[in-house]
């Protein structure tokens, strides 16, 4: 069995550099008022940046919280963040509605990875 521990909220409250240098974590989760003005404040790029960097020269993987527009899903993506999550992608679902978006979803990879291997 394998357990990846993650620091979540990271950047406020409790959440603190003492505990990266203390505890085993493997996943640093980036609190969602860093993401909120990823795109119009140039702080919060720099601060997102810095810390995805760091946790990865820890060997951490890093999480994005609350990412709401394409625009920060973008920029995530160009700096280096290896997991997105929020409403970009979907809000909060009943069990059976998100089985039928990830089910949607399968197909429409399965499609584009046949058309893919035909061309």
């Amino acid at each position: 069995m394998n357990i990846d521990l993650a620091l979540d909220d990271f950047g406020t409250g409790f959440s603190s550099l003492y505990h990266l240098k203390n505890l085993p974590v493997d996943i640093l989760k980036i609190d969602r008022n860093f993401i909120i003005d990823l795109e119009t404040n140039t702080n919060d790029t720099a601060i997102v940046r810095a810390l995805i960097q760091m946790a990865h020269s820890l060997g951490m993987e890093v999480v994005a919280e609350g990412v709401e527009t394409l625009g920060q899903q973008q920029i995530l993506e160009m700096i280096g963040c290896d997991t997105i999550q929020g409403y970009v992608f979907s809000k909060q679902l009943p069990n059976k509605e998100l089985l039928t978006l990830l089910l949607e979803y399968d197909q429409t990879v399965l499609s584009d990875d046949l058309a893919q291997q035909e061309n």
